[in-house]
């Protein structure tokens, strides 16, 4: 099957999803999933605005507004490949941590900006890993994340 370009719009958030390779629970490991939190906070300071993000066991979930001039392909090449290299040194392993791709939805407007920063901070909870979305150390919810969600709105 031939590999589809994706449609970029500039300027626009995006919530995207991508999971481990055969679903592992990569980031069950703190360690790991502070590495992926390092990763996030590494693209927020030059290449996107990151809205929220929940890192779960063998997939994670954030939504992104491309700063120009990088594209969300981009902005999610660097994110993995960043996140892939730390986890290998980390587990003295080689190879792909991550499936291939990822998968990617445009937001159109607050509201489903809204539903989607709530899907992504309930995430850990309808898995079972926390009863609140607060209480989870590995998301945009917990108390002291930082996101840049006032500032792509100023």
């Amino acid at each position: 099957m031939t590999k589809l370009n994706r449609f970029v719009l500039e300027n626009h958030c995006y919530h995207v999803t991508s999971a481990t390779r055969g679903r592992e629970p990569i980031f069950a490991d703190e360690r790991a999933a502070t590495i992926l939190q390092d990763a996030l906070q590494f693209v927020r300071r030059e290449r996107a605005f990151v809205l929220a993000y929940a890192i779960m066991p063998d997939h994670f979930h954030a939504l992104i507004a491309p700063r120009a001039p990088f594209t969300v392909s981009q902005v999610m090449q660097s994110l993995k490949g960043f996140a892939s290299r730390e986890v290998n040194r980390l587990n003295d392993t080689k190879g792909p941590i991550w499936q291939q791709s990822y998968y990617d939805r445009i937001i159109r407007d607050e509201r489903q900006l809204a539903d989607t920063i709530e899907y992504i901070h309930m995430n850990p909870v309808k898995d079972g890993l926390v009863a609140r979305p607060e209480d989870y150390r590995f998301s945009s919810a917990a108390p002291d994340a930082e996101t840049d969600l006032e500032a792509y709105f100023a």
